[in-house]
């Protein structure tokens, strides 16, 4: 059994070897997403090897993940703590190591990248590949080439429905968000077509409940991005969420809840935006506040306007109508004094998740995909 499409990063530092490392993507089934061009996140990748299996794609690549000859990511040129394999591999690596897919030319690269990326994921190579005789590997050498940010050479975004993403995480994101974008965002998008949801308000949402993929759903391959609690599910050894075998199935109950159970989050993002969807889901309108069952049967978030704004901490309780005088029941403020910014109540936490969603790491992502 082979590697996690989803652990599969491709790494590659000039215009031409970024082409190849997105088309050896596409074919073996790996995320857009998961074709890097920053140093500085590769680096970091790499580190931690027993997670993430990097394939330097290129030349130019192999040279600064080996030497680091151009000094990039503010370290010391000559060196690196890093070695590599020169042979296909199917199961993640000791720290510090990573595989080598650079040719000695781009045509020897692009079968390289292609061959091993899908003997990553399936301990086989494709059907049309040969088991051996593959083209020589590049070897390493103290030349600085390519570049330290390498992004999309592509004319328009490789993401779809008409979304223009980075190819890389923005510089702005730590490297826990950039980790968790490179694993997630294609999953995110999937969920923004089926929802009608942002992708950044989704990655916000993921994140905030995740730890940034750290903990709860998303540790010990619990494949949960929302922490959602299912029954019937496994239970995830690191937090009281459910387990789903596959991160498809997680990502698909996830748009099953936010279009049944939370559709009040899509009326409230339809009607008032952004910030009041982020807020509507931090009104402790959810289903674990205690008022289940009339959310439920609504399916709807309180819209009453108040000073030009819906106000975001009432459960709409007895009318499928948004502000036509029907009963609410008020949240307490979640934390004393820090409901400021427009949020009244409860909706601190959807403060939270909008200013994640909105500055910094996800800003760029603001973009319902079709």
């Amino acid at each position: 059994m082979g590697i996690s499409n989803s652990n599969v990063y491709l790494y590659a530092a000039t215009d031409t070897d970024f082409r190849i490392a997105q088309t050896a993507a596409k074919l073996a089934g790996v995320p857009s997403g998961n074709v890097i061009g920053d140093f500085s996140a590769a680096y970091n990748l790499v580190q931690n090897a027993t997670t993430n299996f990097v394939l330097a794609v290129g030349s130019a690549a192999l040279y600064a993940l080996y030497y680091n000859p151009c000094g990039w990511g503010g370290l010391a040129a000559g060196s690196t703590p890093f070695s590599y394999y020169a042979s296909a591999q199917c199961s993640l690596l000791r720290s510090n190591m990573f595989v080598n897919a650079a040719g000695q030319t781009p045509a020897d690269t692009f079968y390289i990248a292609i061959a091993f990326t899908y003997y990553a994921i399936h301990c086989s190579y494709p059907g049309v590949f040969p088991s051996s005789g593959l083209p020589s590997r590049s070897s390493p050498q103290t030349v600085c080439v390519g570049n330290s940010n390498q992004g999309c050479p592509c004319s328009s975004s490789v993401s779809g429905g008409g979304c223009n993403f980075p190819s890389t995480p923005p510089s702005s994101c730590t490297p826990t968000q950039s980790a968790f974008l490179n694993n997630y965002l294609s999953y995110a998008e999937t969920a923004s077509s089926k929802t009608g949801l942002p992708v950044n308000f989704i990655l916000a949402h993921w994140g905030i409940e995740t730890g940034w993929g750290t903990a709860a759903g998303l540790c010990s391959g619990c494949n949960n991005p929302g922490n959602l609690i299912i029954s019937g599910q496994g239970t995830c050894p690191c937090g009281n969420v459910s387990k789903f075998s596959t991160m498809t199935d997680g990502v698909n109950e996830y748009i099953n809840v936010m279009n049944t159970r939370y559709s009040f989050v899509k009326w409230a993002y339809d009607k008032y935006g952004l910030k009041e969807a982020c807020m509507a889901i931090g009104a402790g309108c959810e289903p674990a506040s205690g008022i289940a069952s009339d959310i439920y049967a609504t399916g709807r978030y309180n819209g009453v306007s108040y000073n030009g704004q819906a106000v975001s901490n009432n459960c709409y309780l007895s009318s499928t109508i948004a502000g036509n005088g029907q009963a609410y029941s008020t949240c307490a403020p979640t934390v004393a004094n820090n409901d400021g910014n427009g949020c009244n109540g409860c909706g601190y936490v959807g403060c939270s998740l909008y200013e994640t969603a909105t500055t910094g790491c996800l800003a760029q992502y603001n973009c319902v995909t079709a």
